[in-house]
Order: C-alpha cells, then structure tokens, then sequence
C-alpha cells in the first residue's frame, strides 16, 4: 500500500515536472486556456476476487475537472487534467442486505492528449481514493481500506461542436487491496462512461 501510494506521488511529481518544463512555449500555450468542467456518468464496478455475487451497477460517478495545456505537439495537444469525483463503487453481495457497497472521494491526475482540432482524446494517470461511507462493514474479513490508489485509461470523442461536450470512456484498475484481510488480493475495478461540459 505504502509503496504503491509512494509511486503514485512520483508519478504525478514527473508528470507536473514535464508540465513546468515544456511552458516555455508560450506561442503554443496562448492558443489554449485552462478550461473548468462538470462531469456525470454511470459505471459498471465491482471488488476483484472479493467474495460476493455480482457487480454493482448502476453505479454513479460525478464531479469537476481542470484541463490544463502545457504542451502542443503539431496537430496534437497535451493536457494535465486533474479531477475531483465522487465515485459509488463496491459489489452486491450474495444476499440481500450484504451488499459491500463503498462510496470515494476519487482524485484522478491525468495527462490527456487531443487529436486535430479535438475531435478525440486519449487519457492516463493515477488516481488516489478516499472511502467516505460503507453500505456494509460486516464483511467477516474486516473493514475496507481507507486509501485506495489506482491506474485510469481512457478516451472520448466531442460532441455538439464548440469543443464544450466530451463523452468519455475510462477503465480504473485498483492496485492497492481493498479488503487486507480478505483470503485473496483484491482491488476496486470500474468501467465509467460520462459526459462533461467545459465552460
């Protein structure tokens, strides 16, 4: 846990790095501005390998986000995109009233790359979570974890013209074991799909 979460920090340490660095060019960094966004979705989200019936959906996600631009690349432009979501995540258990259901406060940091004149995007980053309620703390194989750190991936195309709507596609990969005193290694998985709108 500790280490993982010490890898997540340097990784978004190198990534604000780059970020500093490559500001020096300023004719590409006037073309873009730091642009505030809302964001909503659903996601499909379940423990790997933690006991349980199913998966729980729908599950909700919501929250704001920052693009930042800090590099462009001919027709490509980079981003540091750093969010702030509420996340419902967890599973259905194998009987009613047992669902192990766990509700986030999630921090994505992602370095977000757009096609020509943004019509699509591809994304990566490390997110770090932080459990704000369980549905179910009688698990027998203790409580959940306070911290979670994971791995997002995704993309997304606009949509509605005027660069303002963005449906987007991420998979989350849990990396940090949700339950630690669980039999097995498990982790918080989740396939989101959400629309945001920049201002």
């Amino acid at each position: 846990m500790k280490k993982t979460f010490l890898l997540s920090l340097i990784w978004s340490f190198i990534v604000m790095s780059i970020s500093a660095q490559t500001i020096t060019d300023q004719a590409a960094i006037k073309k873009e501005k730091t642009r505030f966004g809302i964001k909503a979705g659903g996601q499909i989200v379940t423990i790997r390998n933690f006991p349980g019936s199913s998966t729980r959906f729908p599950a909700l996600t919501a929250g704001v986000a920052l693009t930042i631009p800090f590099l462009e690349d001919g027709a490509s432009k980079f981003f540091i995109a750093p969010e702030l979501l509420y996340s419902q995540e967890g599973k259905d258990g194998p009987v009613k009233g047992r669902d192990f259901y766990n509700d986030y406060l999630v921090l994505p940091l992602m370095l977000k790359g757009y096609s020509e004149y943004k019509l699509f995007y591809i994304e990566i980053g490390p997110r770090v979570s932080y459990l704000i309620h369980q549905e179910n703390r009688d698990t027998g194989y203790g409580e959940a974890e306070k911290w979670d750190v994971g791995l997002c991936v995704g993309g997304g195309v606009n949509i509605g013209g005027n660069n303002k709507f963005e449906l987007g596609l991420r998979i989350n990969w849990g990396l940090t074991n949700t339950y630690p005193d669980a039999p097995k290694r498990n982790n918080n998985n989740n396939l989101a799909l959400t629309l945001a709108y920049f201002f």
